[in-house]
Formats: C-alpha cells, sequence, structure tokens
C-alpha cells in the first residue's frame, strides 16, 4: 500500500505546482496546517479513514472525493502559497522599498553624536571623509512607523564636510551632508605645532547592516577618540598654563593602554596591575626607550569626560598633568578607565 503513495505524490506534485487550483463555493473554510495534509494524504493512501466530519473539512473541490490533490492544495495553503480560497499569494520582495532618510543634511559638533533615522535596516554606510564623520552604530527606532531605523553619525575632532552614503542591496542609495564645527574651541591647535607627534586620529571603519552588536572596530573607534580628546583637553590646560604641549608616545600610549584594559577586566583600582607590574615596569615592557625614572602615572575612573578636571583638582595628579620637565605623554581608555603617562625624552 506504501508504494502507491510515491507515485500518486509525484504526479499531482507536477500536475500543480505552478498553478492554483480552484475551489469550490465551501465557505469559512478553517485555517489549514501540515498535520491536515499528512492526515489526507494518509486517508487517500488508505492507512487511515477520516472521520465524516473532517472529510467534509477536505472537500475543497466539491467532489466528494478525498485524494492526494487535497493534501497538496493543504500544503500550499500551509506554506503560505496560496490562501484558502486557492488565490497565489504575491509578496513585495523586500528588495523593492525606496531608501528614505530623516534628514539630508546636519551640522554638529566636533566629538558629538547624531541619528539618521531611515525606513530599512540592511543598509550599508559609507562616508566620503571619515576624518570627519562616520556611521558607527545602525539600531531599531521603536515606535516610528515612518523611519524605523537608526543610524548613528560620530563626528571626530576636524572640521570639514562629509557626504554620508547608505546604499541597499536593492541599488537604492541616499546622501546625506555631514558638517562639522567645533563648537567648542580650545586654545591648543595642533595645526600651530607642526613638529609635534600626535597621537592616532580616531578614524573607524564604516558600519555595515544592522547586526545589533557592537563591532569590535566601533569599539576601538571610541577608545581612540576619547585618548585623544584627552589628549587635547590636557594640552589646552598646559597652553592657558603657560606650558608647550606634550608630544604623543607611542611606549607611553601602550602602557597606559594596557594598564587601563587590566584594571576594568580585573575589577581593580591601584598603579599595581594584576600581574604585579609597576608603573615604570609597564613602560620598559612597551619599549620606552628613555629614563625611566621620570614616567609617571595618573589615573581616573570616571570617563574621559571628567578625567581632566578630577585631576586639576588633585594637587598630585595635576603636577603630573602639568610638568614642565615633561614633554612626553599617553593615554589609555577603557570603559570609565583614564590612564595618563608622562615621560621625558631623556636618556
Amino acid at each position: 500500500m506504501k508504494n502507491r503513495i510515491i507515485p500518486i505524490i509525484l504526479a499531482f506534485s507536477l500536475l500543480f505546482s505552478l498553478a492554483t487550483i480552484p475551489v469550490s463555493a465551501n465557505t469559512e473554510k478553517p485555517p489549514l496546517s501540515t498535520a491536515d495534509a499528512l492526515q489526507i494524504l494518509r486517508h487517500a493512501a488508505e492507512i487511515i479513514v477520516l472521520s465524516q466530519e473532517d472529510q467534509i473539512r477536505f472537500d475543497f473541490f466539491g467532489d466528494g472525493m478525498i485524494t492526494t490533490r487535497n493534501a497538496l492544495f493543504a500544503l500550499r495553503v500551509a506554506a503560505g502559497i496560496i490562501d484558502i480560497n486557492g488565490n497565489l499569494i504575491v509578496s513585495t520582495p523586500v528588495s523593492a522599498g525606496t531608501l528614505r532618510v530623516s534628514a539630508t543634511s546636519t551640522e554638529i559638533g566636533t566629538f558629538r553624536h547624531v541619528t539618521l533615522r531611515t525606513n530599512y535596516s540592511d543598509v550599508t554606510w559609507t562616508s566620503s571623509d571619515p576624518t570627519i564623520a562616520t556611521v558607527t552604530k545602525n539600531y531599531r527606532e521603536t515606535g516610528n512607523e515612518q523611519f524605523g531605523w537608526g543610524a548613528g553619525v560620530d563626528s571626530s575632532y576636524k572640521e570639514g564636510t562629509t557626504t554620508i552614503t547608505g546604499r541597499r542591496p536593492n541599488g537604492n542609495t541616499v546622501a546625506v551632508t555631514i558638517t562639522v564645527k567645533n563648537t567648542n574651541p580650545l586654545n591648543f591647535n595642533p595645526a600651530d605645532f607642526p613638529n609635534l607627534a600626535l597621537p592616532p586620529v580616531p578614524v573607524t571603519p564604516d558600519y555595515n547592516p544592522f547586526s545589533g552588536t557592537t563591532t569590535p572596530a566601533v569599539t576601538e573607534y571610541y577608545r581612540v577618540r576619547d585618548e585623544f580628546s584627552v589628549w587635547m583637553a590636557i594640552n589646552d590646560a598646559r597652553i592657558l598654563d603657560g606650558l608647550n604641549p606634550q608630544n604623543w608616545d607611542v611606549a607611553l600610549a601602550e602602557a597606559a593602554r594596557t594598564h587601563a584594559l587590566d584594571l576594568n577586566a580585573n575589577n581593580i583600582r591601584s598603579h599595581i596591575g594584576s600581574d604585579n607590574s609597576t608603573h615604570t615596569t609597564r613602560a620598559v615592557r612597551a619599549g620606552f626607550q628613555y629614563d625611566q625614572s621620570l614616567v609617571r602615572e595618573a589615573i581616573a575612573f570616571n570617563g574621559a569626560n571628567r578625567a581632566i578636571q578630577d585631576w586639576l583638582n588633585s594637587p598630585s595628579h595635576k603636577s603630573i598633568m602639568m610638568s614642565s620637565g615633561r614633554d612626553l605623554i599617553g593615554i589609555g581608555v577603557d570603559g570609565g578607565t583614564v590612564v595618563l603617562k608622562t615621560g621625558a625624552a631623556i636618556y
């Protein structure tokens, strides 16, 4: 008996796979499931006998016969290919929609964040000048029917204009002009010191379609951005105090970042690392070539925005930050932990 099932199924599958099936005038047909279709198949193969009620319920063609044809119909309904009346269900492809954005131009300050609201999540974003601003995050905008997705744009330290371009897989694009202006100008301008060693400029790879998680590249961007802004603020304070700005030192910066990561990972607040390293041994380990006895270290735990004021309010930390005899600096940030290391280019 089972051998009769396979040819019956194949025959009717080929016969009805590309066409909808006319339905009788039976009214109020209930939703159909895959289990219903299997029951019809068993009945058609004479494995079971459906109740009289089910035979009436599954008589889609009004001929009083429950066959494999009825089972194929039920399977298509259960799969959402046709509706209960046999009409083909045609859904609009997601890629057919036109990409829209809530604003085509906006102005923000340096080191600021702004949200571009869009109507799709599958958008790849690029910036014509990532050193000015770039997209670092996509997220769901709840309660917004027209623009249900947000693209987070972060500006850098530079003034200027960049074009943020969004592109969907179907080729639809949208362009937004971002103008960055320094709304809180500092007395310190790196351009006034052409020979000054600068820290890495915060630039992140552009953010690709929505994933719901923050990428390592974006996390690194925020660390570098905070380290850069602390360096700027310290040199601004030094300029106001009549001191020269400090050069960025790669080895001191590596030692500072390593200690910040260590403190956060192990939930400790100390100048002694979890491996018993000291502020000088960490500098040497990172490759600092100058006199290690002149290396100093300051730590803040309230974030980059509060670090400068916290250090200025502490005489011992202020003396490290404002030392006239130390021309090298390195900053390390992880979360709310900020580590400052200074030294002198003296052997």
